[in-house]
């Protein structure tokens, strides 16, 4: 609108101005180089404008001339760029669909039209290794590590190479570099914390963490998982160095963070065990029991009566079953120990109960083993145990200790998954056994070797 109206307003005074010109004629004569030129002051006016237009004219049109070859230049730059970045996005894809040749081509067309684009030089990293060609990948993560902006990249990506090779020693060492440069990297916080749990580096690994959790690196879940997996771990390894009383401490930090997590109340039981506290031991076992009842739990439990006969030993399970009477796991445990003491109906009774719930495998095997143990190998007895495994059979999976970054199912609760390396990772879940698709001997942990292309840009 204001631009309008100084428009209309500068139009507004030349026509005055011309006007003005038009009611006040005269002449004028120019005196030069012996010429005498006589006219009006209109024409002088027209004249002046129009060789004012002319030079104009001419002016634009020499730095229109002078201007081409940087205009043209800077046009083909861009026609360039845009190629370029048309191949890098197609070859990242292909990189990511796994195609070699496809993401191969794209690399070069990329590398060919954006010689100085870190991205271009990632893509070829990328596709190199794709191809097999490790080599050529390690020179380019090289060459990024020269680039101030894309520098992490080149870090990352040589990390990536030492873990798929399995050099825990540089790969740590990278991964301290990669913090120096991004400091709030999730990813590589984990990363750098994993690697020094495998290495046994507990301190370090515990100033990771601790760096982990106040920068927000893990959800509030994984944190409390992390801690109290972290001070199980470091709790077994001081007990195999001798370090009882530095093990106990760590044992009950995290039973007192955690008391749902099984692992640490086991290992704090068997600590106060091996002390003499059995009355503690106890409380231990009850308080974990109530919020997560286990097998491990029920075993630690029946230990504290070693001595006791069959009936005792029943009344002693008979207590922990009280803490949580509807649990299968309660029911399991009682029905093991009555089953040794003879004790038929009070096994058939805790079992037949638990039918009723979501019966898994483990019940449907001990109601067998009860008509076994009952009334022999009769027929009918044969007849009876062969209708309860059918129904196994059927049932749903029981659960185990397994990881749950590669799915092996384990023997027993451990920080580091022995087949993948994943820390944390083991839970008591249902499984299906035929996750672990890891070789053994072959270390692959799909939370350290996140994909380095879809997560480039971060």
């Amino acid at each position: 609108m204001i631009r309008s109206l100084w428009f209309a307003l500068r139009v507004a005074l030349v026509i005055v101005a011309a006007i003005w010109v038009m009611d006040h004629p005269g002449d004028v004569v120019v005196t030069w180089q012996g010429y005498i030129i006589e006219t009006s002051v209109a024409a002088l006016i027209a004249g002046m404008a129009t060789l004012m237009l002319v030079a104009t004219f001419l002016y634009d049109f020499w730095r229109g001339v002078k201007g081409m070859p940087v205009f043209f230049s800077r046009w083909l730059k861009a026609a360039r760029q845009k190629k370029g970045y048309r191949a890098l996005m197609r070859g990242l894809v292909s990189v990511s669909a796994g195609d070699v040749r496809a993401a191969e081509r794209f690399a070069r067309r990329a590398d060919a039209n954006l010689s100085d684009e870190p991205l271009a030089l990632l893509l070829t990293a990328q596709a190199a290794r794709l191809a097999g060609n490790e080599e050529k990948a390690r020179l380019c993560y090289l060459d990024l590590l020269g680039q101030p902006h894309a520098a992490f990249l080149g870090v990352r990506g040589l990390l990536s190479q030492a873990l798929a090779e399995d050099k825990l020693r540089i790969a740590v060492r990278l991964a301290r570099q990669a913090i120096k440069l991004e400091p709030r990297s999730r990813w590589m916080l984990n990363t750098l914390f994993q690697l020094e749990v495998r290495a046994g580096d507990w301190d370090k690994a515990e100033a990771t963490l601790r760096t982990a959790l106040r920068n927000g690196a893990l959800l509030p879940h994984e944190a409390d998982r992390s801690q109290v997996a972290f001070f199980v771990a470091r709790s077994q390894a001081m007990e195999a160095d001798g370090r009882h009383r530095e093990a106990l401490d760590l044992a009950t930090r995290a039973h007192d963070l955690r008391a749902d997590f099984v692992p640490a109340a086991t290992q704090l039981a068997r600590l106060l065990l091996a002390d003499g506290s059995v009355r503690a031991t106890m409380r231990v076992v009850e308080r974990s029991w109530k919020l997560s009842p286990h097998p491990d739990l029920a075993a630690i439990w029946i230990g504290l009566k070693p001595d006791v006969n069959e009936l005792e030993r029943v009344n002693w399970i008979g207590k922990l079953l009280a803490l949580q009477p509807q649990s299968v796991e309660a029911r399991l445990a009682f029905a093991r120990v009555a089953l040794s003491a003879r004790l038929w109906g009070e096994a058939r009774a805790k079992m037949l109960a638990a039918v009723e719930g979501e019966a898994s495998v483990r019940v449907f095997q001990l109601l067998a083993d009860i008509e076994l143990a009952e009334h022999g190998h009769t027929a009918q007895a044969l007849e009876a145990a062969g209708k309860w495994l059918s129904r196994a059979a059927d049932a749903p999976r029981d659960p185990v200790w397994a990881c749950s970054a590669c799915g092996a199912p384990q023997s027993s609760w451990n920080a580091v998954c022995p087949l993948c390396g994943a820390f944390g990772g083991i839970d008591w879940r249902v499984t299906d056994a035929r996750q672990a698709s890891i070789n053994p001997g072959e270390t692959h942990n799909p939370a350290l070797m996140e994909p380095l292309v879809i997560t480039a840009a971060s």
